[in-house]
């Protein structure tokens, strides 16, 4: 059975969101305080062309590990072994800070360890049921995400002060690093996702709905950051 393109689409929002609150959020406010409203902006047009290059890659209708095979022969089970290790240190840099965020947020009576041992269930039964169970989880988990920003941003208008960017571009502040960050953080852990061939998912105007999932991530991101920043004031550190 085909993953559908819906729930392909949603695995590419999630791979985009994942890492924002604990890693991009925090370095744009530090680096461009009030400016940091202007990153995903510029960072949407300059992830553009990383996009292309994975759909280009995508739709040689071969995962990632048989491409590279093709392209370095022996050298390139060096470069997957590499891939493995790059992928495996990224998810539990996440499994981490969602155990972390629910330890803090949620539950901080309950142990970090049986949190842990409780979502690690989660996963293996997931995982058990098949790559297909995974895509329909990640589209369970995008609308409920996507939900959450809904009401967030809807409780953050009524605090909504223009003042607080203002005046633009006031101080000095280091825009390469949060647009360094917002290309890695956001744009380039699509690229774990190379792994499932096309040929496995339903075609219907896939690379088409792949770049508009791409540009409602980026316009989800601004909101988000443009709404905090308007509701609170930052400086400069």
């Amino acid at each position: 059975m085909k993953i559908k393109t819906i729930e392909f689409c949603s695995s590419i929002f999630i791979m985009m969101q994942c890492c924002l609150m604990g890693f991009f959020f925090s370095g744009t406010y530090k680096y461009m305080g009030a400016n940091g409203w202007i990153i995903p902006i510029i960072g949407t047009f300059i992830g553009f062309p990383i996009l292309l290059i994975y759909l280009y890659i995508f739709n040689k209708k071969e995962d990632i590990n048989k491409t590279i095979n093709n392209y370095f022969g022996k050298f390139g089970k060096f470069i997957n072994i590499l891939l493995i290790l790059f992928i495996s240190f990224f998810a539990s840099i996440l499994f981490w800070n969602v155990t972390e965020f629910t330890h803090l947020q949620y539950l901080y009576n309950t142990p970090l360890s049986f949190i842990a041992i409780i979502l690690i269930l989660c996963i293996i039964y997931i995982l058990n049921n098949g790559t297909n169970s995974l895509f329909r989880t990640l589209l369970m988990i995008t609308y409920i995400l996507l939900m959450l920003h809904i009401i967030n941003s809807i409780s953050l208008v009524s605090q909504v002060n223009l003042n607080n960017i203002k005046p633009l571009f006031y101080g000095d502040f280091n825009m390469l690093k949060p647009l360094l960050d917002y290309i890695v953080y956001t744009i380039c852990p699509i690229f774990c996702l190379l792994v499932i061939p096309k040929n496995k998912i339903e075609d219907k105007n896939l690379n088409k709905n792949i770049i508009i999932t791409y540009f409602i991530s980026c316009l989800t991101t601004s909101i988000i950051l443009f709404l905090n920043l308007l509701s609170i004031k930052i400086s400069l550190i």
